[in-house]
């Protein structure tokens, strides 16, 4: 019989009650959930703190046994809420009274049939018997009508107001109970019962909303201050095991999950043996014995009313020696009473030695069966001397032991399982099957209960039975069957009244059942420690042989890590989306971790390659943050990099430069430019940052958006006079190797154009020609023109799309000369002097004018608005 099925109650190490039972091993598919007793499932290591996993204290809280107020407590207790629900019972009959006198004189409708009778509903007024009214005659009985409906009315209002005072009774009795269960329960380790069947499956992650985190928490912050993203040696889970114990009783939680990761990810006895299911099953068995035997002893220490020196007993049972056999005695004397113990009952016997094997210790199995006595049939003496003669070979420890007992002994021990249980009439045989039960492997079905109080009772159980199996296929289905029934009742069923915020109630029981990915995925999801606590936790695990799948029947042998790493990516993005506005450092120390199918070729300090999606993922962490000094350094003086950004903690200087290049494309291609050219120099990429400049210069010669072309101004001039001016600084060097002092050039000369149409608008003309005269750009005779027209093709494309700009103001500061000229030349004539200078001078004006037409022809102005405004220009100046 399986006992995989559904658990049964039974609250307390030491309660006794109705059991019940159900025949046959239920799977999923047929489930019929009984209650099964909860307890803390935060699994705490009594070796660091003051948890356990089981007590004497315990509080039913189901449904069934709600305290229930009558109308007669009602009445008695009426008056003790009332004035605490705002309610005024004077207020309430001067209301009444009211009611009463408006009713007197108020005028009633009747019925269509004249009866007199007062409709019973006021809202069915029959409106037909209004326009009657007048040859209506009242019924006799009037009055003792409006008197009935009087009292009703006032009956009406009493018995609401008997109703929301009842309403208010109960909702305080259950307030009161809730309060008084929440304080038990934070005094015991044990748990009321709690409906199961909710049929809530662990959501995916990540949810339709990430959860916020509270950076001021006490845990979160211990990761971020401790950098462990950003060590050498990455997340590993010694490193959060360190963080863990830091943290003291908080972390109690988290610390028994990291445990169990190590103990999932060693190899102690053979290589990769725990890779395989059925060695993570036992690793988990082992994790649960521990466990329990840290609660025994810390709740023996913790008693006062355990004695620290020992005493003969009935049972006789040694344990002089103390050692860990002393402890579980005196656990089971705090149970039962020194009196029974003492009694020699063989209830102590059995309970003792399944309470031996429930710590995993075969020391103590031996030494109870040594001093049995006479007490124990010999297949199980021969069975002990069996296990002693495997342990001296140094093959495993516990289970491991267990598992490897010849097939013979072991059926001769399920054999006795069976004489035991056909014989079993009451409860107190119950540890002696579970105890024979467990050495001959024999799944077990509902006999069990009273000894299964606990969620780790039941899953240690469930687990132990999984592990002598013939195949490892069948340790799977038996897993996958107790992992479907966690699954089943959901994370209400665990965390219902824990006061567990974190999640780790119903985490920890899918973590025993291998459901790795259900389990950080309900972390995730539950809050923003809890998503902080999974993404250590998924990084830690990554390449320690625990898969971040859940164990399925169809996926247990299956090599494809995508959906791995998809996972694992989405933890890591959503984590690092809570972090970046505060600390985009320690943001940036998770994001390189992110996996992808794809890898950039660039290797982190750490000798790992950074995936595609980790890259695409910090080039967006920089645009959206803007941290370009806190992440990519400072410039120097000279224009060089200086390498003191959190990038260069994770990369060598070529691959920042090259992440912030591809930050700053990225930027440029959102229209981001200003951004753009602050990556681009952080990078050291002064040839792609002068064509940046270049292009938004040129843009910016005509325009009307005169802010920005001031910003883009005062940046280029900037930039200039620091990098460019002052001689062989790191960005003339860096143009000269890759050859592109052009870059240089045309770069000053888009300055110098700035200032001619700043001219050109201030109506400065004859600066202004000068200008762009000394530019070299416009001929300066016939024999000129050819060579100018080579030096335009010679610029930049950003500036010949701007060239006829350029032409246009040129011709116009031509025209405007000449003009002034000529109208100077009368006032001239006038005064008799200097008119053969202004002549020549006008003279020359036409003949650049005729020159900038014809090599405005030759270079193929694309605008004919231009073409035609120089021409006029041009015949203006005859």
């Amino acid at each position: 019989m399986n006992m995989l099925g559904s658990p049964q109650i039974g609250i307390g190490a030491s309660t006794q009650g109705d059991l019940g039972g159900t025949s046959g091993g239920s799977t999923s598919s047929h489930f019929n959930p009984l209650r099964i007793p909860k307890t803390l499932a935060h699994l705490s290591n009594a070796s660091s703190y003051n948890n356990g996993i089981g007590s004497n204290t315990s509080m039913n809280m189901n449904s069934d046994h709600q305290p229930q107020a009558n109308n007669s407590d009602v009445n008695a207790m009426g008056q003790q809420f009332l004035s605490s629900a705002g309610i005024d019972t004077k207020s309430l009959f001067r209301k009444a009274r009211g009611l009463q006198a408006q009713t007197q004189t108020r005028s009633q409708p009747f019925s269509s049939q004249g009866n007199g009778n007062i409709n019973a509903n006021p809202n069915n007024v029959n409106t037909s018997s209004y326009s009657n009214a007048n040859s209506i005659k009242l019924h006799a009985n009037l009055y003792t009508s409006i008197e009935e409906m009087r009292a009703a009315t006032i009956s009406n209002i009493l018995l609401n107001q008997r109703n929301k005072t009842n309403q208010i009774v109960q909702n305080k009795i259950k307030d009161r109970l809730q309060a008084k269960s929440k304080m038990t329960q934070s005094k015991s380790s044990y748990l009321g019962s709690v409906i199961p069947g909710t049929g809530r499956r662990v959501l995916p992650f990540p949810a339709s909303e990430v959860p916020l985190m509270d950076m001021n928490h006490d845990l979160i912050r211990s990761h971020l201050n401790s950098r462990i993203g950003a060590s050498a040696t990455g997340i590993t889970l010694d490193g959060l095991e360190k963080i863990a114990r830091e943290n003291g009783n908080m972390a109690y939680s988290y610390h028994n999950a990291i445990s169990l990761l190590q103990m999932l990810r060693s190899q102690e006895s053979e290589p990769n043996a725990n890779q395989s299911p059925h060695g993570k099953t036992i690793s988990c068995v082992k994790f649960l014995a521990q466990q329990f035997k840290n609660y025994i002893i810390q709740q023996v220490k913790n008693n006062p009313m355990s004695s620290s020196s020992s005493s003969p007993n009935a049972s006789g049972i040694d344990v002089g020696a103390g050692g860990l056999l002393g402890y579980i005695y005196k656990f089971v004397e705090l149970e039962m009473g020194r009196s029974v113990t003492h009694q020699g009952q063989t209830e102590v016997l059995w309970k003792i030695l399944y309470y031996s094997l429930r710590c995993g210790d075969l020391d103590c199995v031996r030494q109870v069966i040594a001093s049995s006595q006479g007490q124990i049939d010999p297949i199980i003496i021969q069975y002990v001397e069996e296990m002693c003669k495997i342990s001296s070979t140094g093959a495993g420890t516990g289970v491991e032991i267990l598992e490897k007992i010849p097939d013979g002994l072991i059926n001769a021990m399920a054999e006795l399982y069976r004489r035991v249980e056909s014989r079993r009439q009451n409860q107190s045989s119950d540890y002696e099957l579970v105890a024979l039960g467990m050495m001959s492997f024999t799944p077990m079905d509902g006999s069990s209960t009273s000894v299964s109080t606990t969620i780790e009772d039941y899953l240690f159980l469930g687990l132990w039975n999984a592990i002598r199996v013939r195949s490892d296929d069948e340790c799977v289905d038996k897993v996958f069957s107790l992992a479907e029934n966690v699954k089943h009742w959901g994370p209400e069923y665990f965390e219902d009244g824990n006061g567990d915020s974190d999640g780790w109630s119903y985490a920890m029981p899918l973590l025993l059942c291998q459901q790795t990915k259900s389990a950080l995925s309900h972390l995730a999801g539950k809050s923003g420690v809890g998503l902080c606590l999974a993404v250590q936790l998924s990084l830690a695990i990554r390449g320690t042989g625990i898969t971040l799948k859940d164990l399925t029947k169809t996926t247990k042998n299956s090599s494809d890590e995508s959906g791995e790493e998809e996972f694992l990516a989405a933890l890591i993005i959503a984590f690092a989306k809570n972090l970046q506005t505060i600390a985009p450092e320690g943001a940036l120390d998770y994001l390189v971790h992110v996996p992808g199918k794809i890898e950039t070729g660039i290797q982190s300090k750490a000798g790992k390659y950074l995936s595609k999606n980790a890259e695409s993922q910090i080039c967006r962490l920089l645009l959206d943050t803007k941290a370009f000094t806190i992440l990519g350094g400072r410039i120097a003086a000279d224009g060089s990099r200086l390498a003191s950004g959190a990038l260069d903690e994770h990369f060598g200087k070529g691959a920042v430069s090259g992440i912030l290049a591809l930050t700053a494309d990225q930027s440029i291609r959102e229209g981001r430019v200003a951004d753009a050219a602050e990556l681009l120099s952080l990078a050291g990429k002064y040839s792609d940052l002068l064509s940046v400049l270049n292009r938004q210069l040129a843009s910016l010669l005509v325009t009307n958006k005169t802010e920005e072309r001031v910003f883009w101004r005062n940046a280029a001039e900037r930039f200039y006079s620091t990098y460019l001016r002052q001689g062989q600084t790191h960005v003339v060097q860096v143009l000269e190797v890759e050859r592109n002092l052009s870059l240089g050039e045309n770069f000053q000369m888009l300055l110098n154009l700035l200032s001619f149409f700043d001219r050109c608008s201030e109506g400065n003309w004859v600066g202004a020609w000068d200008l762009v005269d000394n530019l070299g750009i416009l001929p300066n005779d016939e024999r000129d023109v050819a060579s100018k027209v080579d030096k335009f093709n010679s610029l930049s494309l950003s500036i010949q799309n701007e060239f006829h700009h350029i032409v246009s103001k040129a011709m116009e500061a031509l025209s405007e000369q000449h003009g002034q000229l000529k109208r100077s030349l009368g006032v001239i004539h006038q005064g008799g002097m200097g008119s053969e200078t202004t002549n020549q001078r006008m003279f020359d004006l036409r003949n650049r004018a005729r020159l900038l037409v014809t090599f405005a022809g030759l270079i193929s102005l694309s605008d004919t608005e231009v073409k035609a405004k120089i021409l006029r220009l041009e015949a203006r100046m005859i």
